[in-house]
Order: C-alpha cells, then structure tokens, then sequence
C-alpha cells in the first residue's frame, strides 16, 4: 500500500466505498499502474455490505438456523454460537479484503467520511482526527445503501429497536420479534429467527408481503413462512414503538382497529435508500433526488468508450435494492482509457428471495 506521507494526494482514481464493485474496480486498476485513492468511512465495512452486514452474515446464520430440528422449541444456545461463527467468519473475509488493496503499492487506504469540496477534490476526515484532501482525475462512487428509519413514535429512540446491522451482531436470542417490513429482507430474518424458536410477528402495511414482487412468489413464500409459525399482519399500519425500559409494544391500525404486539426486540425493515447523505455531491455538480440517488448517473448500462464523467455510480444510487443480485459492476475493458473503465456493468441482475427453497424472479 502507498503511505500518505503528507494531507494531500494527487491520484487517477478515487473510490469512495469499499464494496464488490469499488475494492475490484480499484485492485484491478492498481495492477494496470493506475494511483488509486480506496477511502472508507468504517474499518469495519472493508469488502463493503455483502461480506459485513449482507450476504455472507445472513447465509451463514441460515445455514445454521436451517441444520436444526424443525418445531423443537427455541435454541439460545445455539443461536449464541452462531453469532460467533458468523463474526469469525465475516472478520477474516474484511482481513482478506483489505489485504487485497493493501498488497498494492499503487492504492492508498483512507479510512475516514469523505465529501467533495469540487468534482475533483475530496476531503477525508480521518479516524486520526486529520483531514487528507484528495486531487482525483476520475471518481467513482460506490457507497451503497442504508436502512430507511420510518417517521414513527418511539422508533428512533427505544433500545430495542434495531436495523438488520443491529441484529446480526446480537448474540442474545429474542423471544419475541417483532419486524416492521415484509419485504425480502425482514422475511429473511422473520424465516431465520423462527428456525431458531423465536416468536415472530411480520407487520406491513401493504396488502400483502412482497408488495414489489408477483404475487405466486409473495403466495409461495406466504405459506413457507406460515410452516414455520410466523404470524404475518398485512394491511397493517404502525402507529407507536412505546419508549419504556424492557420489552417494546408495537402498537399498529388494521382494517380501522387498533391492536399491538410486544417484542423483545423490533427489526426495522421498511427498506434502504443510497447512502449519499454527506458525500456534498452537489459540490461535485451531482444532482440527486429526494431519496438520495441521482438520475443523472446510470446504474445499469451498456460499457462505451464515450462516456467520461468525472463521478460515476457503481452500485444502487438510483433503484431499489434487490436481494442476492449478482452484478459484474465494476467490469472493466481491456483498453486502457479512463471512461470504459469506470462504466458499470452491461448487465442487469436478476433478484431471488433467500429462503429455503430459494425463490427466484425476472
């Protein structure tokens, strides 16, 4: 790795997030001799969402969920060991990740938030307490998503309640959960979390769960999770998350009656929006949207030679995150030239819902 021997870096390429498309973009364009700028907000997010707090946390927890008896009582224990596997596990692909830029002495690591000061100057206040400045001929932003937080009472400040983040780095089983959200990624948990004999509530207020999805795939998984004794409220509206010490209620309006549920712990799954918050993109000319993406970068898009701007997306700024997408994102061409190389990938991914048996669409 190239040591930041002074506050300031002049370099061809800064990424800002250390996720698939951005840690392969930069590792691939270092070997070429490419100076590279990797910065990262968390040293705890080397090797981005999947490998940290996505993909690789939640596969392992239900492959372990999935290996115990079905409808044999709670399992606490094994949930506890779990946890464990599972943080070994994700702390040596972030140690691997990180070793695959610091292995290369054109790519320097920054850790630290970092907002554009113009299109071409990025400023990186550091865990150190210093600020590095970084002068980038191109920029690629790659800093996916973050969960959304509902505008409901109670929801933001009792102890209980949790992101997906939270959850996985719980080691304590609740008994009772609560999730707010049946999209893909609250069922994931509402499945896993009923495997280990936790009892599970799902509350959405659409229709039905899936609401984005067909509905054979929303009829499908509907009954999977009902196998398992998951008690699913659709049409169901969340009113308050009571702020008191001990076990939350969850109080909710379905079909104009009030009702409630009380959990140990609450999951917040009503879904994610970019995580643009604080990057200054207007200062880089970027214009985004009220959800924080911007409709003037591409996300999925054929590679072309004549495009060259100096910011481009690599991951979910614009649409919907979907689950388990499979994406050559950060593809690069075999010519040498800035703007092919900084094209996202030509294909568009097809989504699959994570449960057993995996469910698929197009």
């Amino acid at each position: 790795m190239s040591a930041l021997q002074h506050d300031t870096l002049d370099v061809d390429l800064a990424v800002i997030g250390y996720g698939k498309a951005g840690k392969t973009l930069a590792a691939t364009l270092g070997r070429r001799g490419w100076h590279v700028a990797m910065i990262e907000q968390s040293a705890d997010m080397y090797g981005g969402t999947c490998i940290n707090i996505g993909c690789v946390p939640t596969k392992s927890f239900v492959h372990q969920a999935e290996m115990l008896p079905p409808g044999d009582g709670s399992h606490p224990y094994e949930y506890t060991e779990a946890a464990r596997v599972t943080k070994e596990l994700t702390t040596g692909m972030r140690a691997a990740n990180l070793a695959m830029l610091t292995g290369l002495n054109t790519v320097t690591v920054l850790t630290g938030r970092a907002h554009f000061t113009d299109a071409h100057t990025i400023a990186v206040d550091t865990e150190g307490g210093r600020t590095a400045v970084v002068h980038a001929a191109h920029v690629v932003i790659g800093t996916g998503a973050v969960p959304v937080i509902p505008d409901i009472a109670g929801l933001r400040t009792n102890p209980v309640v949790m992101t997906s983040t939270d959850l996985l780095t719980n080691t304590r089983l609740p008994e009772r959960l609560a999730i707010i959200g049946g999209g893909y990624v609250g069922l994931e948990f509402a499945a896993m979390y009923a495997r280990f004999g936790a009892q599970v509530t799902v509350i959405d207020h659409a229709p039905r769960i899936l609401a984005h999805e067909d509905e054979d795939i929303a009829a499908s998984v509907s009954t999977l999770l009902a196998g398992l004794g998951v008690t699913v409220l659709t049409g169901a509206l969340v009113t308050e998350v009571a702020d008191r010490p001990g076990p939350a209620t969850v109080h909710y309006t379905r079909d104009g009656s009030a009702g409630s549920v009380t959990a140990d712990a609450v999951l917040i799954a009503a879904g994610r929006v970019p995580a643009t918050e604080g990057l200054g993109l207007d200062k880089a000319g970027v214009h985004t949207t009220a959800a924080g993406g911007s409709p003037s970068i591409p996300v999925c898009v054929p590679v072309s030679p004549t495009f060259s701007p100096s910011a481009t997306s690599t991951a979910d700024r614009n649409s919907p995150t979907s689950p388990s997408m499979t994406t050559a994102s950060s593809s690069t061409s075999s010519s040498e030239t800035a703007p092919a190389a900084l094209m996202t990938g030509s294909r568009c991914p097809t989504p699959c819902s994570p449960h057993h048996p995996c469910h698929g669409w197009v």
